[in-house]
């Protein structure tokens, strides 16, 4: 895996705004439609506030043709925030949840929304001439925007996601729950309180799980800036069933629902909650308003020049530059260029070799990681645990670190994934007929997914990360030994 110092120049925000990321207005607004990645705006001279008008994502909708029970609309909030002239902001537009449908025979939930919308549940094999058995719609991704960083820790205004609409009923049982406001409602229970319906984010907590057992995927509560996976049917054969709607995003995230009980012959999964939104306490004139999007997401800047200074400092930068660091099997580290030399375990006589390096999104530490599943952290680098002490039925072969520097995700040569900190587990390829081993993976740029490469080219998805191809079918000269993705 190679190490990388990621720098973010003047030039790299005009090519954005350029190619379309975001539109800017005469009258200084700037519109920041769905993208499906981060985008950028720079403060310009004489600017110390610029008001963020914020619309979180919509969840999808439940059912085996596409949606039929809807899931909770994205929440708004509109607030002013106080800046420097010369900070990088970060925009982060929501995506709507995917709807749970029928594909190839298998009733699926829909996949959670851009930035955080949790998936929705799955359930068994469905009688594809009626809703018998259905999957669930995926939870709404938040909107948001990120002063001095990258990680949850810096976002100053989130606007939420709607919880996923759940399975095999008509409003209002099983709704998605509405993105708030500073606290999302909840996913509305399955007919006849079959399931029970994920909860809202809140100012201060997580949404919690509805009924979180199920044959095909256990639903879990919202977590900081993530929905919760929606509970899978419990597997029965019933003439009614079906999975629990994913999670809205947002500054908390909104819990899954739950799905269909075993031996439950008239029930239907629950909708997800909605995640919550919210303005940093020194945000000025904030509106919250709840459940009025249905689609993706969209961010709307408004500043005016010449107001004044906001007394803020201007955000630290980042080093930029050219540079890469690499790392030895004996953990020797090799800087060069810009890149910083934060300190080697060469000397430190490791009990197994090195595999991975991967730095910090800040660009000034980076994690060894060793076969073992040792983690060696360096520079602003944070430990947050290991594999050290696991049996391991296989080594740790690849490493990837969260949007913000608070976590990280371990993977194993069988697929087993480990995580640690503010990385949540999104599933694993363990236990599932592998080819080739495992050697390495990457995280999607929201954080609310990863991907798996095995040394014969084929990939394996978790969370919200795509399925776009593999070397899998190509007659490769040479093994797979890793894998990338864009920040």
């Amino acid at each position: 895996m190679r190490f990388r110092v990621t720098a973010l120049t003047s030039v790299a925000v005009l090519s954005i705004l350029v190619l379309g990321a975001a539109r800017a207005d005469a009258d200084g607004a700037v519109t920041f439609n769905y993208a499906g990645r981060p985008q950028f705006f720079t403060v310009p001279a004489g600017v110390s506030s610029v008001q963020v008008d914020a619309v979180g994502g919509g969840g999808g909708g439940g059912g085996a043709f596409g949606g039929e029970v809807p899931g909770g609309a994205g929440g708004e909030t509109v607030a002013t925030i106080p800046v420097a002239a010369g900070d990088v902001l970060e925009v982060t537009v929501g995506g709507r949840g995917g709807d749970g449908a029928v594909t190839a025979g298998l009733a699926l939930g829909g996949r959670g929304g851009f930035n955080g919308g949790g998936p929705g549940g799955s359930a068994g094999s469905p009688q594809t001439t009626d809703i018998s058995s259905a999957g669930a719609g995926g939870g709404g991704g938040a909107s948001d925007v990120r002063r001095c960083g990258t990680g949850l820790s810096s976002r100053v205004v989130v606007a939420a996601g709607g919880g996923g609409g759940g399975t095999v009923t008509a409003p209002p049982n099983a709704v998605g729950g509405a993105g708030g406001g500073t606290s999302g409602a909840a996913g509305a229970n399955g007919v006849a309180g079959s399931s029970t319906g994920g909860g809202g984010g809140t100012a201060v907590a997580d949404g919690t799980v509805g009924d979180d057992a199920g044959t095909f995927g256990t639903g879990i509560s919202g977590l900081p800036g993530f929905g919760g996976a929606g509970a899978g049917e419990t597997g029965d054969t019933a003439a009614l069933g079906g999975g629990g709607g994913g999670g809205g995003a947002g500054l908390f995230g909104g819990g899954g629902g739950g799905g269909v009980a075993a031996g439950d012959t008239s029930g239907s999964g629950a909708g997800g909650g909605g995640g919550s939104g919210y303005a940093e306490s020194i945000a000025t004139a904030v509106t919250f308003n709840p459940g009025v999007n249905a689609a993706v997401g969209r961010v709307v800047l408004t500043y005016t020049t010449g107001s004044g200074s906001s007394g803020l400092s201007p955000c630290p930068q980042s080093p930029g530059g050219d540079g890469y660091g690499l790392a030895a099997a004996d953990g020797g580290v090799f800087a060069f260029g810009s890149a910083p030399f934060e300190g080697s375990a060469g000397n430190s006589h490791l009990t197994a070799p090195a595999t991975v390096i991967a730095g910090t999104p800040s660009g000034l530490g980076y994690f060894l990681a060793t076969r073992g599943g040792a983690v060696l952290p360096f520079g602003d680098a944070e430990a947050w645990g290991s594999a050290a002490g696991l049996p391991l039925k296989q080594p740790v072969v690849g490493m990837a670190v969260t949007r913000d520097g608070g976590g990280y995700w371990l993977v194993a040569a069988d697929g087993g994934v480990f995580t640690y900190g503010d990385a949540a587990f999104f599933g694993s390829a363990a236990g599932k007929p592998l080819d080739k081993p495992v050697v390495g993976m990457a995280a999607t740029p929201d954080g609310a997914g990863y991907w798996l490469v095995a040394s014969d080219g084929g990939v394996f998805t978790e969370g919200d990360a795509n399925f776009l191809g593999s070397a899998a079918p190509f007659r490769l000269d040479q093994p797979v030994i890793g894998m990338t993705s864009p920040a």
